[in-house]
């Protein structure tokens, strides 16, 4: 209001200038006039009023009081007892002095300031003052966890990155002296094997490592070993004797039903080393095999050294055989996993003594003998989705049996879509659940699992933030089964993603990844790399499930549309996925210029070097498989190139 007002001088009481009453009073006006009585009338005059302002803001001030002290009040009792641990863990850690005191004085003050003003009731003058003196207090809290605070947790979070770096490198040495100390100890007890465990180490085809967090797996388990030991007979002496036949066992499940995982257990088994001993060999297969390359890792599994030369199939499957008999004594287990062509299981078919072949697939082959490989039980897929989702105490116990029976005890997708509610509450549970129940209800063995498995994934797929979305379908880009170099993904997401020079941020999202059960990462040393990022010593590889969704998703727009265009060798043509299918259609029959940002390209050995003629203008990233000893002469305008990864597989 413009009306003036006055102010008792007797009781300070406010009444409107119109009004009566007895007493004196002060007039006082608003903005740049001020009321006069002339004539027992009121009259503006042009009046500067400075005192009103201030006036206000003590008015303002003083009201300011209590909720700048309930509000100060209660930031101390939330974060005393935290800056009470902070204070002793910098004592154990042996923190300077001043980084001790530097949250205690802060807090003193502030706890200080607060039991003085829980004293003050109705003194108006210390109420102005001391509600000044909380502002202040306020604020520089603010700026103390802002700046400071900010500051001291950078510097600590690089402090453990370097001493993590420094304990992997302290766990190698030891782990290296560990196995020169067991290789001393067991010198010259291997006579029944290859000429010493030395040897072996030098070949390839090692047993992979288990994977922590297994459920379920100990009767199929307990089944595979007995099939696999059943012919083979035991000394006195508990050493084993060669039996007479060679037995091809194949295990047959749909993808992700933890057919690899079983094998790894086998390999890794106690019973199954006793009997035979180094003799164990583990081949990735993989839906697009090269039995020359396999051959070739056997004998040189070193990626830095050169490759032998095979003069073809027949040389390189004569030299396998001849390796068989002439090197290796006692029993023999060979394990193919993820095969997919039935005669691919012929090349390593020999009939020698104790040799056995343990062969993991999606399809059945009549020709072999199959070993059932039942899926999960209930009580252990509930065990499985818990450890992978770890429901928070407010879920329904209902509510998690619906979300596994709608997964259909399917390991791949409990542990995914168990990871993708890792610490989500009870609205996003019932989403997911009410996702995945669309669609068919009923998974069954006897029809497309994989479709329906993918269908599904993609579920946990959407659930993932926009940049984690576009690093999964990175993975999409390389060779099925390949182990991918985390600094290859650390020279793409610079470019595509503004992630920094020393990998945190790329390092960060691999770990999310792994985390939601999406890709699996592995530390490693070599001496001859240079550490010059977070991700110099890790690798990553991906289900080839999950790869399948990828490149499904990479492929929903038309071909010249796409963001990442995923292209590879088929009958001696470039291929890619028709648009949102896994069919194939030929690259060279897009006439107008490609706007992918991303393109992968993948050959074979039989492939010309002579490529179609592809535009893609805009291509930032460009990724190589190849298995051609020529590179090609012209592959098409890329003109946005900035990035360049080209793997030669083995």
């Amino acid at each position: 209001t413009q009306n003036p007002f006055l102010i008792c001088e007797s009781c300070g009481c406010v009444q409107p200038v119109d009004g009566g009453g007895g007493g004196s009073a002060v007039v006082v006006g608003f903005g740049e006039t001020s009321p006069v009585r002339n004539n027992n009338k009121w009259q503006w005059i042009p009046f500067r009023n400075p005192f009103l302002s201030y006036l206000m803001h003590v008015i303002q001030t003083t009201a300011d009081f209590k909720p700048q002290l309930t509000q100060l009040k209660n930031t101390l009792d939330s974060i005393s007892p935290i800056i009470v641990d902070i204070q002793n863990h910098n004592k154990k850690l042996g923190a300077t002095k001043l980084e001790q005191e530097m949250f205690v004085h802060e807090i003193q003050d502030a706890e200080k300031l607060v039991y003085k003003c829980l004293t003050i009731k109705w003194n108006f003058f210390k109420r102005f003052t001391h509600s000044l003196r909380l502002k202040d207090v306020n604020q520089k809290l603010l700026r103390f966890f802002q700046i400071e605070v900010q500051a001291v947790q950078c510097r600590d979070i690089k402090t453990t990155l370097e001493e993590v770096n420094h304990v992997g490198e302290r766990i190698t040495s030891l782990a290296l002296e560990v196995n020169h100390l067991g290789q001393a100890l067991d010198s010259g007890t291997s006579d029944r094997t290859l000429d010493s465990s030395d040897n072996r180490k030098k070949l390839g085809w090692p047993v992979p490592p288990v994977p922590r967090g297994i459920v379920g797996f100990d009767e199929p388990l307990k089944n595979l070993k007995a099939r696999i030991l059943s012919d083979i007979n035991i000394h006195d002496d508990g050493s084993s004797m060669d039996s007479d036949v060679c037995k091809v066992v194949v295990v047959s499940a749909a993808g992700g039903s933890g057919k690899t995982t079983l094998v790894k257990m086998l390999g890794n088994d106690s019973q199954i080393q006793d009997n035979f001993q180094e003799n164990v060999f583990f081949v990735t297969v993989s839906e697009t095999p090269d039995f020359i390359a396999s051959v070739n890792d056997l004998f040189n599994p070193n990626r830095f050294d050169r490759q032998a030369k095979f003069q073809g199939i027949e040389d390189a499957k004569n030299k396998l055989e001849n390796f068989f008999r002439e090197k290796v004594s006692g029993p023999i287990l060979v394990v193919l996993d993820d095969v997919w062509d039935e005669s691919y299981i012929e090349n390593f078919e020999f009939d020698i003594k104790g040799y056995k072949l343990l062969v993991t697939s999606r399809m059945r082959f009549p020709k072999y003998e199959v070993f059932k490989f039942n899926p999960l039980s209930d009580e252990h897929a509930k065990i499985l989705f818990r450890n992978s989702a770890r429901p928070v105490p407010t879920i329904d116990k209902n509510l998690v049996d619906q979300m596994v029976k709608c997964c259909k005890n399917h390991p791949l997708t409990l542990s995914v879509v168990g990871g993708s509610l890792n610490g989500k509450n009870e609205v996003a549970w019932k989403f997911m659940l009410k996702s995945l129940s669309q669609g068919h209800s009923v998974l069954d063995l006897n029809q497309d699992l994989n479709q329906k498995v993918l269908d599904r994934l993609e579920r946990s797929f959407e659930a993932l933030e926009d940049e984690f979305k576009q690093c999964f379908l990175d993975f999409g880009l390389f060779l099925e089964d390949q182990s991918i170099l985390a600094n290859a993904l650390l020279d793409m997401w610079v470019h595509l993603y503004n992630h920094d020079d020393e990998g945190v941020d790329t390092l960060a999202k691999i770990y999310e990844l792994s985390y939601r059960n999406l890709v699996d990462f592995e530390i490693f040393r070599d001496e001859r790399l240079a550490t010059i990022s977070y991700c110099t010593y890790q690798s990553v590889t991906q289900h080839d499930l999950l790869r399948q969704l990828a490149i499904i998703l990479s492929s929903k727009l038309p071909v010249a549309k796409r963001r990442r265009l995923i292209i590879s060798e088929q009958n001696g043509l470039l291929v890619t996925n028709v648009q949102g299918k896994h069919q194939m259609a030929l690259v060279e029959e897009t006439q107008e210029p490609m706007q992918a940002r991303i393109l992968s390209i993948s050959t074979g050995e039989s492939f010309s070097s002579r490529w179609c003629n592809m535009r893609v203008p805009e291509v930032e990233v460009l990724v190589l498989n190849l298995r051609l000893t020529v590179l090609p002469e012209k592959m098409g305008s890329l003109g946005g190139l900035r990035t360049i990864y080209m793997v030669v597989p083995k």
